[in-house]
């Protein structure tokens, strides 16, 4: 009677007790097929078994992405990325030498993924990034647009944000340095 309810919703379900007998057998006889696992019927399953498998056992947990607000993080933020990417068999969605074999759970691992990078990569660069590809949630141009971009960041290539800030403070000054301050910085 299950399918009876959902093929026809004006009758808002079918209670089995007011149903007539002749109409139970009928279901019974000719619909019911007890090999099929019953579905809800306001409940979406998809067709695709590559999307059904993945949500019902692997699908990643954004909590394994640590956020990256600040540039001197880059570096240890982009590994422990690529690790969790690795981690939970994720890795390929920003290669871009990757050939997509299965088109709807790409699509699937990409909205996770692109709602994971929106979540976890709090800079402001890559928020630009993130915002300007948000209609495409092409994952891999995402990644490869923010690589670039904090890699060659100047806080990157000084190592951060800490060291130029203690180069223009006052501590040289203080401590009496007559010395260029090229080495005083140690690396």
């Amino acid at each position: 009677m299950h399918g009876r309810s959902h093929r026809d919703p004006q009758c808002g379900g079918v209670n089995i007790l007011d149903s007539v007998a002749g109409q139970f057998k009928n279901f019974r006889n000719n619909e019911c097929d007890p090999a099929k696992e019953i579905v809800p019927w306001g409940f979406a399953l998809s067709k695709n078994k590559g999307i059904s498998k993945w949500n019902k056992l692997v699908k990643p947990s954004a909590q394994g992405f640590k956020p990256f607000r600040e540039a001197n993080n880059w570096v240890d933020c982009k590994d422990r990325f690529m690790i969790a990417l690795k981690a939970q068999n994720l890795a390929y969605l920003v290669d871009p030498s990757h050939t997509i074999v299965a088109p709807d759970l790409h699509k699937a691992q990409q909205k996770h993924l692109h709602k994971v990078m929106r979540d976890a990569l709090l800079h402001h660069e890559a928020k630009l990034i993130i915002k300007f590809y948000s209609k495409i949630k092409y994952t891999c141009v995402i990644w490869q647009k923010t690589c670039k971009t904090c890699d060659e960041s100047i806080f990157t290539s000084v190592n951060g944000d800490a060291v130029p800030g203690w180069l223009t403070g006052t501590r040289l000054n203080a401590s009496n340095w007559n010395r260029p301050e090229g080495e005083c910085v140690t690396f």
